[in-house]
């Protein structure tokens, strides 16, 4: 269907054996249900996040609506499976433990968010919490790195740089890019203000209210990480297949 994000988007490219990533718009109600149950079942989700909670599927796409669809910097995919196996790892037990997928199984959304003047956009992830510590994240972010590094004569869009932003006291997230050869540039300290409730820094005589009387909620402190053409073309690819392949 048609999108209106500003980067050509190659969708016979975004798939592998055991996943492929499809616009969120094409199944935009079945998998924003399964999006909001899993995350209501599992609320620690919306930890990090700086939006949500959602009631609803109708909350969550109204949200959609009024952020992202018409936004031609932002693309939203849906993460589907292909019938096979998955291993996790419990990370209580250490054990790992392994079940049976059915082709078209919803996992998770992923992202992208351009600056095509700068070459650059910025890469995201959130995965159902029964395929975290899975293949799942790491496939996905590899066909979306493969398809923004690559170059134009293989099949990419060349780009110079992807950027990785988290909490930066978010340390699944950080490690999660690190783990993909991301190198961390720095931390941007009170780069976002969060709504009201949200898990965040405080500090003595942090401004809690805006100019205009609105109440503020805590600060984030946002960690930034990078993984730029030069990386990609010198090992960087490589490293990514290494860990597909593993």
């Amino acid at each position: 269907m048609a999108y209106s994000f500003n980067l050509p988007i190659n969708l016979s490219r975004l798939q592998n054996d055991r996943l492929q990533l499809l616009p969120l718009e094409d199944n935009l109600t079945e998998w924003a249900s399964a999006y909001v149950h899993d995350a209501n079942i599992n609320p620690h989700v919306y930890d990090w996040l700086t939006y949500g909670p959602f009631a609803d599927a109708t909350d969550y796409i109204s949200f959609y609506n009024k952020t992202c669809r018409d936004n031609p910097n932002e693309l939203l995919l849906a993460i589907i499976l292909k019938a096979g196996t998955v291993t996790r790892k419990d990370p209580a037990s250490g054990e790992s433990v392994t079940f049976e997928v059915e082709d078209g199984t919803f996992a998770g959304l992923c992202g992208l968010i351009s600056q095509p003047e700068r070459a650059t956009v910025d890469l995201g992830q959130l995965l159902v919490s029964k395929f975290q510590r899975t293949f799942v994240g790491t496939h996905a972010n590899a066909l979306l790195l493969h398809h923004c590094l690559d170059s134009p004569e293989n099949g990419g869009l060349g780009l110079r740089r992807v950027q990785w932003q988290a909490n930066a006291s978010n340390e699944a997230s950080v490690n999660a890019a690190k783990r993909l050869g991301f190198r961390l540039e720095g931390v941007m300290r009170w780069q976002q203000v969060l709504p009201v409730g949200k898990k965040g820094d405080q500090a003595q005589g942090l401004p809690s209210v805006s100019w205009d009387g609105k109440e503020w909620g805590a600060g984030r402190h946002t960690a930034v990480l990078s993984l730029c053409w030069d990386d990609w073309c010198h090992g960087g690819r490589e490293h990514v297949d290494a860990l597909v392949e593993g």
